[in-house]
């Protein structure tokens, strides 16, 4: 089954943590919380479905997890209301050792989906379920042949995205980095084959009271969990009226202590090697090189995007006359997934560490 076009671009709007804009909003300059504020602990009831008050608003739970065999699991769940009563959006991708990519996605229309108020618990009977309560959560997704159910367990504390709220004139974005280290076992079943699957993951959530159609350029997400550190990395390229042109992200953890953690005020990104993807026509860089200085610690991490294994037209669902309208009115938006190498370099007092692990990271390109 399908989902609806502004359902899935309400999908695409939050995957990660997308930046949007109004044109009802005069103010050019999104606004921060302050770099020095203390962040304060995420608590569950943000976590819950939380109705916008009767008007449009989008909100996400996104869940990862790889392990050894090269078993990659991709889950969604999104809450969007744009017009008339709120949807639910079901989405769940699945990557075999071999290469193959599994795309399974489903709406439900209000009064078929449930959840419960100040919780992290969303679900339809007997087919979906997102949970999280404390360190804990479940992620359950049944597509007749195809599906996951794992068992979900915190191993770092989570923080927000740029301190707090990002404030887009009268609007707001919230991004939540709940899970930002998951320990992941449980199965994932493959054309009716149960497989067992023990591995690491991650997860977020984000809420905004954005009409998606409103929606940044492109947005990217780099992820690497090894035994001994975890790095997410991100940029966010926002819609052209509003500045700064670009946002990115750096966190990195230590076994289960964050070492440095920064944003547009303390990094620089550069995107390079662009090779121009016919099918979208897209420049897609194929590695990214973050820089910055933060609390006297030093960092450069080099991101290198060594094979793509996921490319999705986010509008090949639709019918041909719906998608040229779609791409020229509101948004071309593609995804490129790829397996990487991240090569992270720090010096703090007189000291340098240089590792290197292997990861995964992900543009979605939405406008050029």
């Amino acid at each position: 089954m399908r989902l609806k076009s502004l359902v899935w671009l309400g999908t695409l709007l939050s995957l990660f943590v997308l930046f949007t804009q109004s044109p009802a909003d005069a103010a050019r300059k999104l606004k921060f919380a302050p770099d020095k504020a203390k962040s304060k602990k995420i608590q569950e009831k943000e976590l819950s479905v939380r109705p916008g008050n009767n008007r449009a608003y989008t909100q996400s739970w996104n869940m990862w997890a790889w392990n050894k065999q090269g078993y990659v699991v991709y889950g969604l769940m999104v809450v969007t209301k744009i017009i008339g009563g709120a949807r639910l959006g079901v989405q769940l991708t699945l990557r075999t050792p071999k290469g193959k990519v599994i795309h399974k996605m489903v709406e439900y229309s209000e009064g078929k989906y449930n959840f419960k108020k100040n919780k992290l618990l969303v679900w339809v009977p007997n087919l979906h379920v997102f949970r999280f309560r404390g360190k804990n959560g479940r992620f359950i997704a049944k597509f007749g042949k195809w599906g996951v159910n794992l068992r979900l367990k915190k191993t770092l504390p989570g923080f927000r995205f740029t301190n707090g709220p990002i404030r887009f004139g009268s609007k707001k974005f919230i991004g939540l980095t709940f899970a930002p280290r998951l320990a992941v076992k449980g199965f994932i079943k493959i054309d009716n084959k149960k497989i067992p699957f023990k591995g690491v993951g991650y997860s977020d959530h984000g809420w905004q009271n954005i009409m998606p159609h409103h929606v940044s350029r492109r947005w990217y997400a780099g992820r690497m969990i090894s035994k001994d550190y975890t790095i997410l990395a991100a940029q966010l390229l926002p819609a052209t009226k509003w500045r700064p042109r670009s946002v990115p992200g750096l966190a990195i953890a230590q076994g289960d202590k964050w070492i440095f953690r920064g944003d547009h005020r303390h990094l620089k990104l550069s995107a390079r090697r662009r090779i121009k993807d016919k099918d979208s026509g897209y420049m897609v860089p194929q590695y990214v090189v973050f820089r910055g200085k933060k609390d006297g610690t030093s960092v450069k991490l080099v991101i290198k995007h060594k094979k793509l294994f996921d490319k999705m037209d986010v509008m090949s669902q639709f019918n041909p006359v719906l998608r040229v309208l779609l791409r020229a009115l509101i948004a071309n938006p593609w995804i490129f997934r790829y397996q990487a190498e991240f090569t992270l370099t720090m010096k703090k007092g007189g000291k340098t560490t240089k590792i290197r692990r292997m990861g995964y990271s992900e543009w979605a390109m939405l406008n050029k």
